[in-house]
C-alpha cells in the first residue's frame, strides 16, 4: 500500500500542482491520464487531451493553472478500469470504507464533499467500458451518490487546482481540491465489484412497474402522444407537449402518479441529479427519442441550466448510451 505523508502545502506555485498528481498517480498505481478543463460556468471545453503520461502532464501544468485560474475546472480520468463516484459526504465515504471498497484516492473537492476512485483491474488488462459504467452505476444505488458519473466517459476533479464553482466560493476565493493523505493509497483491484458489474450487464434493465400516467397537458407542437407498452400490457398514455415545456411537464406527471423528489442524503434539499435521471429513464422506457429529450432536459432542468453542456451529455449517455 502507498502511504503519503507528505502534508499537500498549497504553496502558489506550479510545482504544488505537479506535486499534487505525483501523489494521485502514485497513489493509484497509474501513470497515463485523460485530462480536460471544463468552465465551471459556461460548460466550454478550453483543454482536451487523452493519453497523457504523468511527464506530459507535468510539462502543461502552467497551461492547467492559467484555465483554472480563468475559471475552468481541470478534471482527470486515469486510463485503466476504474470506479467512479461523486457527491460522496463523510459519511458516505465511512460507509464505503467500512464495506471494505477498495478505494484507493479520495478526492476534497469542496469542503466535506468527496470524489471516489476505485481500481477494477490493472493497465495490462483489457476491460469493456460498459462494465465500469455499471460498476460506477451500482456505487450509485449502494451510496445514492451523484448518478451523473455512472457512465463510460466519468471524469474527476484533479487535485492541486481550484474548484471555480461559483456555488464554492467564499470572500473571493475558491477551495482547493486535495487528496485525502489518509484514506488514499493502493489496495488491490476490486474483483467483487467487477463481478457485479458483470452480473447487472448480463441482466436486462428493470422494467418500471406498472403505473397511472395521469394527466399531461396538451399544447400544439411536435411531440405528439407516446403509449408504453410492457410485455404486452397498456401502462400508460401521453399527451403531446412542447418540447419546451416537456421535462417540467414530465416530472409533475410522475409526482401526480406517486413519484417523491429524491433527498440528498443528510440534507433537505432536492438531490438534483437523480431527478434528472429518473425523469430521462422514464421519458426513455416511455419511448421518448434521444433528440428530443436532450434539448427538454436543457430548457427544463435547473441543473443542467448551471452544469451546461457536459452535464446533459453525462445524463443522456447515462439512459441512452452512445447515440
Amino acid at each position: 500500500m502507498t502511504v503519503i505523508r507528505e502534508a499537500l502545502v498549497n504553496d502558489g506555485t506550479a510545482a504544488h500542482s505537479e506535486r499534487a498528481l505525483r501523489y494521485f498517480s502514485m497513489a493509484i498505481l497509474c501513470r497515463t491520464f485523460d485530462v480536460r478543463c471544463i468552465h465551471d460556468t459556461t460548460g466550454k471545453c478550453t483543454f482536451d487531451e487523452r493519453g497523457m503520461s504523468l511527464e506530459a502532464i507535468a510539462h502543461v501544468v502552467p497551461k492547467l493553472r492559467h484555465r483554472n485560474v480563468n475559471g475552468s475546472g481541470v478534471f482527470i480520468r486515469p486510463c485503466m478500469p476504474f470506479a467512479f463516484a461523486d457527491d460522496v459526504h463523510a459519511g458516505t465515504l465511512d460507509r464505503m470504507l467500512d464495506d471494505s471498497q477498495r478505494i484507493a484516492a479520495v478526492i476534497e473537492t469542496s469542503p466535506e464533499s468527496f470524489q471516489v476512485w476505485v481500481p477494477l483491474a490493472g493497465p495490462l488488462r483489457t476491460i469493456n467500458p460498459t462494465l465500469c459504467a455499471a460498476a460506477c452505476d451500482h456505487m450509485v444505488e449502494l451510496y445514492a451518490t451523484d448518478p451523473g458519473v455512472a457512465h463510460r466517459d466519468s471524469f474527476g476533479r484533479a487535485p492541486g487546482f481550484r474548484n471555480r464553482k461559483p456555488v464554492h466560493g467564499r470572500d473571493g476565493k475558491s477551495p482547493l481540491v486535495e487528496m485525502s493523505n489518509r484514506h488514499s493509497g493502493f489496495k488491490g483491484y476490486d474483483r467483487v465489484l467487477l463481478e457485479e458489474a458483470r452480473r447487472i450487464v448480463a441482466n436486462q434493465p428493470k422494467p418500471l412497474g406498472k403505473r397511472s400516467a395521469g394527466p399531461v397537458l396538451t399544447t400544439p407542437d411536435d411531440l405528439g402522444p407516446i403509449e408504453v407498452w410492457q410485455g404486452g400490457d397498456h401502462v400508460a398514455t401521453f399527451s403531446a407537449v412542447s418540447t419546451g415545456h416537456l421535462f417540467e411537464q414530465w416530472l409533475a406527471d410522475m409526482q401526480t402518479s406517486g413519484y417523491a423528489l429524491p433527498q440528498r442524503p443528510g440534507h433537505s434539499e432536492t438531490d438534483r441529479s437523480q431527478r434528472d435521471l429518473d425523469v430521462l429513464r422514464s421519458m426513455h422506457t416511455a419511448g421518448v427519442p434521444y433528440h428530443t429529450a436532450e434539448p427538454a432536459l436543457a430548457a427544463g432542468s435547473d441543473k443542467a441550466l448551471e452544469r451546461g453542456e457536459p452535464y446533459i451529455r453525462q445524463l443522456m449517455s447515462a439512459v441512452w448510451g452512445d447515440e
